[in-house]
């Protein structure tokens, strides 16, 4: 037998002695319900021997209707209980309290003296112990408001400058193939007068003088070379 069944075989007998227990309850229902029988306190005792091992559901709702069925039984028992005991007459009561506070049979209740009451209800219970704290009053202090930023002026960059314009650019590109143009047309002069069909690098693009313009000679250069109109007429000597 595995673990699992042998968990189901014990719930099983747990609802078996439950239902068992309550028919024999339910059957004994008048003779537990005299005053002097003492039948449910062993009732009692059995459920609380199975109750201490449930632990399904199913098995803890019959414990629940038994303990449902002798709570019903002690009640009706409670009432079966006679005694020459003076029964409690809330009349009398009432009449005994308006004594108590200064008034006799009387509707007005503005002149009873009420703190007599609670000076004697005091006595039997417990007052409730006041706030306060351990270590004293917080020294809480007050929080500062924040300043408010002031806005930054924006500073005066200048005045707006337009994009440049299209004819513009259209100018600088036509300036810019002339000059390629005219690159070209120097270096052919230059093969010509060359006897080996050969030019060096730098002495046919450097300036002299002029570090920019040896840059612009360079960058002209390079577009020739880009569309393949140089051919190879440059020697490439450092």
């Amino acid at each position: 037998m595995t673990q699992s069944q042998a968990a189901e075989s014990d719930r099983q007998l747990q609802r078996e002695v439950y239902r068992q227990l309550q028919s024999d309850t339910e059957k004994k229902r008048s003779d537990l319900t005299n005053p002097g029988n003492k039948g449910l306190t062993g009732v009692l005792r059995n459920a609380n021997s199975v109750v201490a091992n449930v632990m399904g559901t199913r098995e803890a709702a019959l414990d629940a209707q038994v303990i449902s069925l002798v709570s019903d039984l002690g009640d009706e028992q409670l009432r079966n209980i006679k005694t020459d005991i003076v029964t409690f007459n809330p009349h009398v009561f009432n009449q005994k309290i308006l004594t108590k506070l200064g008034g006799r049979k009387s509707d007005n209740l503005e002149g009873l003296d009420w703190s007599i009451l609670g000076k004697d209800a005091s006595k039997v219970f417990r007052s409730a112990p006041t706030v306060d704290f351990l270590y004293g009053g917080l020294d809480i202090q007050p929080m500062k408001q924040k300043m408010q930023r002031q806005r930054q002026k924006r500073e005066v960059i200048g005045e707006a400058k337009k994009p440049r314009e299209i004819k513009q650019v259209e100018e600088e590109e036509e300036a810019t193939t002339k000059d390629v143009s005219h690159l070209l047309s120097e270096l052919r002069r230059a093969c010509k007068e060359s006897g080996d069909q050969f030019v060096h690098f730098f002495e046919f693009l450097a300036h002299p003088t002029s570090f920019a313009q040896t840059v612009e000679n360079i960058f002209h250069f390079s577009f020739l070379i880009k569309v393949g109109c140089s051919g190879n007429p440059v020697q490439m000597c450092t």
